[in-house]
């Protein structure tokens, strides 16, 4: 009896293990074509600054892109092409790689299907069948980001402690705010947010009737914009946005800057607020406004001085 008893609980073990082993398979979509998703079905990515075999994404960028571990090899599911190995990270941990190219998950991904983070920061893309890594986007510049002054009267004036903050500086008599909206925290989101706040956390609100002069600059490493949009009734944003969407005249133009920031303002947002409402502050760009990165903007008619404040979801 004991050893029937232990060879079932061998074969247990043994069946335990083989469900326990990672399954890759294969989705196919319209737009990115076939691509490889792991438990779940969630996507997964290659990141263009590793190396064949080695992966360099570790501490806060491991926690915004999970690496893909596994103790066994997973197979490659039928018909697809290429081949899967097993890489040593840092803490000795094994990392799935496909043609050399180490695979991750992105945090923001919900359900299988979503592909959040494809092209972001024009370093990570779906790790598509049958090849290795991508050839960065080409990414479009427009505008100009020397033209960095907002309206004199408004920047020289003297603060009025209500409202008044590090993003904001209220001009009542001149009836202006001059706004800044930081891009790229690093450590934050990775990268997708303004001023540390991500998801509309928190915003600004404004008085109606008031001109805006939005200050930007970009601190990350990447492309972004800035553009004032009607905030979507449906709660869905979109995937990307053009200048054409923006909600005021003059609240998205010349707003696509380099990554990199100078410490100088990279571009200028100038435009009267004469609609109420509730408006975001987001990045145009692919799939940034989905991962988070926008503010609240709302225009008020009750409101006697612009404020920095918090929001709740």
């Amino acid at each position: 009896m004991l050893k029937f008893a232990m060879v079932g609980l061998l074969l247990a073990t043994s069946v335990v293990a083989q469900q326990a082993r990672l399954r890759l398979d294969v989705r196919e979509d319209s737009k990115l074509g076939a691509f490889l998703t792991g438990a779940d079905g969630k996507t997964l990515y290659i990141f263009t600054r590793d190396s064949l075999g080695t992966s360099n994404c570790y501490d806060a960028c491991a926690e915004n892109w999970p690496p893909v571990l596994a103790s066994q090899l997973p197979t490659l599911p039928g018909g697809a092409q290429g081949r899967l190995t097993l890489i040593e990270r840092k803490d000795k941990t094994r990392q799935v790689a496909y043609n050399g190219q180490p695979l991750y998950y992105w945090k923001r991904d919900r359900k299988a299907g979503d592909t959040l983070g494809q092209a972001l920061n024009d370093v990570w893309y779906v790790a598509k069948v049958g090849r290795t890594a991508p050839t960065a986007t080409s990414v479009e510049q427009s505008g100009n980001p020397s033209a960095a002054s907002g309206p004199t009267a408004a920047q020289s004036a003297v603060k009025y402690p209500p409202g008044d903050s590090m993003w904001v500086t209220n001009a009542p008599k001149n009836r202006a705010a001059v706004l800044t909206v930081k891009a790229g925290s690093p450590t934050i989101n990775d990268g997708f947010n303004y001023n540390g706040v991500t998801d509309g956390e928190k915003g600004f609100v404004v008085p109606q009737g008031w001109r805006v002069v939005i200050n930007f600059r970009n601190m990350g490493d990447t492309f972004h914009t800035a553009i004032v949009v009607d905030a979507p009734k449906s709660g869905e944003l979109k995937d990307q946005y053009p200048v054409t969407a923006a909600a005021f005249p003059g609240a998205g133009k010349r707003v696509l800057v380099h990554g990199q920031g100078t410490g100088e303002f990279d571009a200028t947002l100038d435009f009267v607020a004469n609609k109420p409402g509730v408006y975001l502050i987001l990045c145009g760009r692919l799939n940034h406004a989905l991962n988070g990165q926008y503010v609240r903007l709302v225009v008020d008619p009750n409101a006697s001085v612009a404020e920095w404040k918090s929001f709740k979801n």
